[in-house]
């Protein structure tokens, strides 16, 4: 990694720059629903962050926002509304190593002779809402915010919800709200392609002010329920699962009862592939303890429950650091310059090297040595350099010189 090679300083420069940029990525895609990078881009550069923090526990702060849950703020058009219960987020694990990882300390906290079994989920792609009932009818509906506060939505979430009594229910059930890829076609021809992706077109319709049809495209599906002062008498997530159903909820359907990591890496594989089948978007795979009795006692990170993961899907486009530019003759006497990379997964495979096309390509783009840079497979084959991002710059890049000679025969 080329931080290896930083004096002390630039680290501490570094990392202040991916704080604030990734603080910029977060508000922008939390609160005001817009991606200013793609959304695995800006989930690599928390990635980065946080193995630098962990690297350099003397440069960690408490104000990073890596100890936030979404953007760390919310939007001010709304009313705010303190959650009774605090809501996190989930830490990503990007491969099966870290999967294995994190199973590894989660038996730590476990007592000796109990093993662990896993409930596993779709993990879809929306926006985090919290919904209050009163003996099964619904009160309030509020987004995730930053964990402790966030916004009051009830005016937009009330028509999926209009005329249905949830069993006497009273407490709080918190899920996901989504559009269906059907529904998305709908709606962007309704709205002149308005929105980004199915994810954008959610959040956007949540956060209307003004309430109108387009509200009703949206889909609810829950995944946790709190009830107050009062203890939730359920044993294990697959049986919290039924007992939403039971309540009158439409739930995740493909949930899938785990027993070892062999049968985690098979689920995950099989919705690796199958994903494209679903008509609505999932971004990975959310794997949780299934024994509910052991979660207070493995307990919280700053952001994250221990006891469950958020498995993320291999990325289209990723960032890495461009650590040099070799220049690479062709057997036509075509000299092409080559992007050296800090090793990253891209769509699955490991890539250390990608084209940068031309030194009129490299000028163009203002590629400088020791940039972050996005990274993709041009033509699903070929991974090139897609754009630095100049905003990560600390002074210490360097201004790629192309030779005047051959590098092969000088």
């Amino acid at each position: 990694m080329y931080t290896i090679y930083m004096k002390k300083s630039d680290i501490k420069q570094h990392i202040e720059k991916l704080r604030s940029e990734l603080s910029k990525y977060n508000e922008s895609y939390f609160v005001h629903d817009t991606e200013l990078v793609p959304e695995k881009v800006r989930e690599q550069i928390k990635a980065e962050l946080i193995e630098l923090e962990e690297r350099y526990p003397e440069l960690a702060s408490d104000q990073s926002p890596t100890q936030k849950v979404g953007g760390g703020s919310v939007d001010n058009r709304f009313s705010k509304v303190k959650h009774v219960h605090r809501k996190y987020s989930l830490a990503d694990v990007f491969d099966f190593d870290e999967l294995q990882d994190w199973e590894d300390r989660l038996k730590k906290q476990l007592p000796e002779g109990r093993d662990p079994e896993y409930y596993c989920e779709l993990k879809l792609d929306g926006l985090n809402i919290t919904c209050e009932f009163e003996e099964g009818k619904f009160v309030r509906a509020v987004t995730r915010g930053d964990g402790f506060v966030g916004e009051d939505v009830t005016h937009t979430f009330e028509p999926l919800l209009q005329g249905k009594i949830f069993a006497k229910f009273t407490g709080f059930v918190t899920g996901e709200v989504f559009v269906s890829n059907k529904n998305f076609e709908k709606l962007q021809k309704q709205t002149g392609n308005k929105f980004k992706n199915p994810r954008n077109c959610a959040a956007g319709l949540v956060r209307r002010l003004d309430v109108d049809d387009m509200v009703r495209q949206l889909s609810f599906f829950p995944y946790a329920l709190e009830m107050g002062s009062r203890k939730l008498q359920v044993e294990s997530q697959r049986d919290l699962m039924q007992y939403l159903q039971e309540l009158g909820f439409d739930t995740e359907s493909e949930g899938k009862l785990c027993k070892n990591i062999n049968e985690i890496q098979e689920y995950i594989t099989r919705w690796t592939e199958q994903r494209g089948k679903l008509d609505y978007e999932i971004d990975g795979i959310a794997i949780k303890l299934n024994q509910r009795d052991y979660y207070d006692r493995i307990g919280y990170t700053a952001k994250a429950p221990k006891f469950m993961v958020a498995y993320k899907f291999p990325a289209e486009e990723v960032v890495t650091v461009l650590e040099d530019i070799e220049l690479s003759v062709g057997r036509t006497g075509v000299v092409t310059p080559v992007a050296i990379l800090k090793p990253v997964n891209l769509a699955g495979t490991t890539v250390s090297r990608a084209t940068l096309h031309n030194a009129d390509e490299i000028a163009k783009k203002d590629v400088r040595i020791g940039d972050h840079v996005i990274v993709y497979k041009a033509g699903d084959i070929i991974p090139a350099v897609k754009q630095s991002l100049p905003d990560l710059r600390i002074g210490t890049e360097e201004v790629f010189e192309f030779s005047e000679t051959c590098p092969a025969c000088e």
